[in-house]
């Protein structure tokens, strides 16, 4: 029968009265009945009203006035589909079908569920096809993954899941009402669907999709308990860190990780902005076009990794375009010292950068900064102190006795003077 709540007991929200028969191997036929008041009725089935059975249980519901939706098989089918499409057993539904030219209407059970939860088997026995198939079905999508994540885990916790990342973002992925209620993992209990979440990852990972499957849950679990459930919190720091994994993964396939950046680098920098906690995890993933990436997209390793020798900061320019970075007077004297410039060009990378100080203890420049500038001067101090000796003579004079001496101070700011008393 199941659980309270969650099987057999379920059926009185519909039904003003159930009634079961069932037989065992060599028993009797018998009936059960109750209006759920409290009482039932049990009694040998001599009538057979619902035909002889050899072995097993009917269960008949009367629906309630207001409940004859559910004699409706296409709702039906959208119910089995939506929380027993992985069950272990065949699920049947009498289906009606009307023949266009003779009116013809003919009736026969179908197989519902025919998805197989493919993840409670071992990686290397799913195929493609068969992770492709899951996919578009329950994502809705037309196309094919582009990565997936099948997770087993075993310890104190033990669930099974599988994480898609899609090929294409949905047209409304930055649209921030739909953003916060995007549903994008479905929470099974032994197979059978409990709830979609849209908090079990960050939102700005929105766009994965993903089915977990736990066998320590309870069935009948609440949506309060579900908040506050040990479990559940350890299967959301899995989930996060297994997407990275995935992400990593996919990072070493240049041609699938190009497609990925070209749907969801804007993602991946809202991140930046947004997941403090994250937020380390995130910054090798970036990628962006460079003065010296051509056609290609260069990661801040990469760029780090070929820096000229003592050079402390990695250097960027924003603009709309890649061609409009490329032509901002602000790096054609670095470009031609062979500074590497990268190139900045999504709307978020404004916001994102504000959260970029710095990688791997090279801090982040804005090429239209004075300090980006004073890269171009090869002045040494002697040729600054020859080119400043009038002004000293100048600024001398003007003082007269109030001063001991005028001279030349490499070590103060731009923005800075001072007045220093005579040792």
């Amino acid at each position: 029968i199941g659980q309270f709540g969650v099987g057999f007991y379920s059926s009185y929200l519909v039904s003003e009265k159930v009634r079961v028969v069932s037989k065992s191997n060599d028993g009797e036929q018998h009936v059960w009945e109750s209006a759920a008041g409290g009482t039932f009725e049990v009694w040998k089935d001599e009538l057979f009203e619902h035909g002889k059975i050899a072995r097993g249980t009917k269960v008949i519901c009367y629906l309630k006035d207001d409940q004859f939706e559910f004699l409706e098989s296409d709702r039906l089918r959208d119910l089995i589909m939506k929380h027993s499409a992985f069950v272990g057993f065949p699920i049947e539904l009498l289906m009606e079908h009307v023949k266009e030219e003779s009116l013809e209407v003919t009736r026969q059970y179908e197989h519902m569920n025919k998805n197989k939860p493919v993840w409670m088997r071992p990686p290397e026995q799913v195929s493609h096809e068969e992770y492709a198939d899951l996919y578009k079905w329950f994502a809705g999508d037309w196309q094919d993954h582009l990565a997936v994540r099948h997770v087993i885990q075993t310890g104190n916790v033990d669930f099974k899941a599988l994480l898609f990342c899609p090929r294409t973002a949905p047209k409304d992925m930055f649209d921030m009402g739909k953003m916060a209620e995007r549903f994008s993992i479905r929470l099974y209990v032994r197979r059978v669907f409990i709830k979609e979440f849209n908090d079990l990852i960050p939102k700005w990972m929105g766009f994965i999709k993903g089915i977990v499957d736990s066998d320590d849950m309870p069935l009948n679990i609440s949506r309060e308990q579900l908040q506050q459930n040990a479990i559940l919190k350890h299967i959301k720091r899995s989930l996060q860190k297994n997407v990275f994994h995935m992400f990593t993964e996919l990072a070493k396939d240049p041609e699938r990780y190009k497609v990925f950046q070209e749907s969801f680098s804007q993602c991946l920098k809202l991140g930046i902005y947004e997941d403090n906690e994250n937020r380390q995890n995130i910054i090798p993933l970036l990628r962006y076009f460079s003065s010296k990436s051509g056609d290609g997209l260069v990661s801040l390793d990469e760029y780090v990794a070929r820096m000229k020798p003592g050079q402390r900061h990695i250097l960027f320019i924003t603009g709309r375009t890649k061609r409009d970075a490329a032509k901002s007077p602000y790096i054609e004297g670095l470009r031609k010292e062979g500074y590497e410039v990268l190139y900045m060009i999504d709307p978020v990378d404004e916001y994102a950068v504000q959260f970029l100080k710095e990688y791997k203890g090279k801090e982040l420049l804005s090429c239209m900064s004075m300090e980006a500038a004073r890269l171009l001067d090869h002045r040494t101090e002697d040729d600054l102190k020859a080119e400043l000796a009038p002004v000293c003579r100048r600024v001398r004079r003007a003082l007269g006795d109030r001063v001991a001496a005028v001279a030349f101070g490499a070590k103060m700011d731009a923005e800075s003077c001072a007045r220093l008393a005579a040792a």
